[in-house]
């Protein structure tokens, strides 16, 4: 979506830690779950409801931001939480 200089630069405005853009895989389960009857949160913890067109993803893997309408929000209230395969594994 972005340049190589600023896809260098992004970074988690919590975190501090890089982001990178999601591939087309990663979006599409991102998705999935969302369309799930247990889909994930945003950074207030509200059921996220509305799919993405594309994602940057934090480092770690546990918050992805979100593209809709073409435009990247790295506002902390908007972040998505990834749930590791661990807390799926705990069910």
């Amino acid at each position: 979506m972005f340049d190589d200089k600023l896809n260098a630069i992004l970074r988690c405005p919590t975190s501090r830690l890089p982001i990178i853009q999601m591939d087309e895989a990663a979006v599409v389960a991102l998705n999935a779950l969302i369309s799930s009857g247990a889909p994930p949160t945003d950074g207030q913890g509200r059921p996220v409801s509305e799919a993405v067109e594309g994602a940057y993803v934090r480092e770690d893997g546990l918050l992805a931001f979100p593209i809709r309408d073409d435009l990247l929000s790295l506002h902390p209230d908007d972040a998505i939480s990834i749930p590791s395969a661990s807390d799926s594994s705990e069910e």
